[in-house]
């Protein structure tokens, strides 16, 4: 019996000195650390023209060059929202008071941005 108790405490012992507890993790993580300076105080970029997102035209490669483009739709205006044109998928029987895909559209040309 004292064997065995002795046994146990040098085995109980032994383990701890193997396998030490565990301690507590630091929680801040590699960003928390490194980036995160203080003082920091963002502020947002001046205007520089004032602009209607809601009305205007994204200005982009394809839209100030589909005036060059073969094949391309009149865009009417420069400050209306894109449309879909469904004009190559919908069936001519289907038209309701639209102007057919082969009749000219009595548009303005869209001004190139500059």
């Amino acid at each position: 019996m004292l064997e065995r108790m002795l046994y146990q405490k040098y085995q109980q012992e032994l383990m701890e000195e193997i396998h030490p507890p565990l301690s507590p993790m630091e929680t801040l993580s590699t960003t928390h650390r490194d980036y995160q300076a203080g003082g920091f105080q963002p502020t947002p970029p001046t205007t520089t023209q004032p602009h209607n997102y809601h009305m205007e035209q994204p200005r982009s490669f394809w839209l100030e060059r589909a005036h060059s483009m073969p094949g391309v739709t009149c865009i009417c205006t420069g400050d209306s929202p894109f449309r879909r044109n469904t004009a190559f998928s919908t069936p001519i029987t289907e038209y309701l008071e639209q102007p057919l895909p082969y009749e000219a559209v009595s548009c303005r040309p869209w001004p190139s941005m500059q």
